[in-house]
């Protein structure tokens, strides 16, 4: 696609060159984070194995079980907030800035690494245990409609945080690239995506190029970003993918025939911060041309270093 008088961001990324330690307010909260992440797990199941322990053995009725059922919830909530919270200290941090590029990266990618295995084998398992606890607790109380319902709801409300488990398991690290690496994984998405009439066409290699772990994410990421922006913004009906390589770089390409992008800042609200951040953070260049309210459409063109040195 030809883009004439088109609009190019290009920026190159400095990485800073001090060296350190993880400062302590990083330690703490990765200290916290891991003491968080079994502690929910524990709190969820001994709870619930507590009320369906007295409510079988008849030392207390199905109405002295739903308030504790009630208070639970709440409280797991609470914690996964908090779990939440500490988990996006210690993956954006500004104390890491601290440490060299190099090592930040591969430290933040293998902390997503393990919170990933901890929560697809701790909290993820719990809640799939505390969802059939409910569900075999509700049947249990067809003389009990208005505690039966309770019991509903908060499997209801088990089932949608399994979901959300779900999406941040697979928000620290692709599960695509887990099993099928980056070619197939972009495949993968494609297919996934809602494309709302739009034509889709990939042009991708035979099979996944060697490349270090953060730059598979980082390229997996930015296709993402620019499919989920171009479909929401530019009302294209033909969009390209394109990813080769050359030499030790890693180039990506996302085009389309749509309406072009306004831009207005690194905050403007499609994305193109993201993209752009993701590929600095690796020490890429990034390149966008546009023609606002033509029909020439959108380029989104990414250089990757294969390899981080």
């Amino acid at each position: 696609m030809e883009l004439s008088r088109g609009t190019s961001h290009d920026r190159n990324h400095k990485q800073p060159q001090a060296t350190g330690d993880p400062p302590a307010s990083t330690v703490r909260d990765r200290s916290m984070l891991a003491a968080l992440v079994p502690g929910v797990t524990g709190l969820t199941l001994g709870t619930f194995t507590l009320g369906t322990a007295l409510l079988t053995a008849g030392v207390v009725g199905a109405p002295s079980v739903v308030p504790l059922a009630a208070l639970s919830l709440p409280v797991l909530a609470w914690l996964l907030w908090l779990t939440a919270t500490h988990l996006h200290r210690v993956l954006t941090t500004s104390d890491c800035d601290c440490l060299p590029w190099r090592w930040t990266l591969a430290a933040r990618e293998g902390e997503r690494h393990r919170l990933q295995r901890d929560l697809h084998d701790g909290i993820g398992p719990a809640l799939a245990g505390l969802r059939l606890r409910l569900d075999t607790a509700a049947a249990g109380l067809a003389d009990e409609p208005d505690a039966r319902v309770l019991i509903i709801d908060a499997a209801t409300e088990a089932a949608r945080m399994t979901d959300e488990v779900r999406r941040i398991i697979d928000d620290l690290r692709p599960l695509d690239l887990e099993s099928v690496g980056l070619t197939d994984g972009i495949r993968r998405l494609v297919k996934r995506v809602d494309a709302g009439g739009a034509s889709i066409t990939v042009d991708l290699p035979a099979g996944s190029p060697a490349m270090s772990p953060e730059t598979e994410i980082a390229a997996y990421r930015i296709v993402s970003e620019c499919l989920t922006n171009t479909l929401r913004h530019s009302g294209a009906r033909q969009i390209t993918v394109r990813m080769a390589v050359e030499g030790d770089h890693l180039l990506l390409e996302v085009s389309d025939d749509g309406v072009g992008l306004r831009l207005t800042g690194r905050g403007d609200g499609t994305g193109l911060a993201s993209i752009t951040q993701r590929t600095e953070e690796i020490g890429g260049r990034c390149t966008l041309l546009t023609r606002p309210g033509t029909a020439d459409g959108t380029l989104v063109r990414t250089l990757l270093p294969r390899f981080l040195a």
